[in-house]
């Protein structure tokens, strides 16, 4: 996903991905920004098992995958409406995700993790979720701007990782070709 940049909803079929860009005005993508926070757990792991677990129960979970893309589906939609209230219902819709997300295998959430998302919830998040395959990494939490402060208090002890949307992607910002690299041997 950081390969393309931008905000962008990604749709995965048995061939392979598309994506699909957003279209935000600036400002607006900016506001959106501003109402997120990211988290690192402190937790790591190895994703490709939890996934390896999350695919060998896709013909278990096609109720839920399909109620995930439909959520992502309104999360554009209210993305592209103008208006505050609807990045409280973005949120919302992150929460019901999650909910759904944590059911896929386990080892997806954690009690750690659950307590973090309590501790968020408690403290004036809207919903969020965690990002990549589950068990650990980043959690990204939707947060109104008066509760950002009790927010990042009540997480004190994960660092916060402040963020902004890149429209560009990933880019090589140094390159040194395999000759050179040959020749410094």
């Amino acid at each position: 996903a950081c390969a393309f940049g931008g905000l962008n909803k990604m749709v995965f079929t048995s061939k392979g991905f598309e994506v699909i860009p957003i279209p935000m005005l600036r400002e607006r993508k900016e506001q959106f920004c501003n109402q997120l926070l990211l988290f690192f757990t402190g937790f790591t792991r190895k994703s490709s098992t939890i996934l390896e677990r999350q695919i060998a129960n896709t013909h278990n979970k096609l109720h839920e995958l399909d109620e995930m893309a439909t959520l992502a589906d309104e999360g554009v939609k209210v993305l592209l409406q103008s208006g505050d209230d609807e990045f409280k219902e973005f949120g919302r819709l992150l929460d019901h995700a999650w909910k759904i997300k944590r059911s896929l295998a386990t080892g997806i959430s954690n009690d750690g993790l659950d307590h973090i998302y309590a501790k968020a919830k408690n403290a004036g998040t809207i919903g969020g979720k965690i990002l990549g395959g589950g068990g650990g990494g980043f959690f990204l939490f939707m947060v109104e701007q008066d509760a950002r402060k009790r927010v990042i208090d009540a997480l004190e002890d994960l660092p916060h990782v402040p963020f902004k949307f890149e429209d560009e992607g990933s880019k090589v910002i140094y390159f040194q070709s395999e000759s050179r690299l040959r020749g410094a041997q």
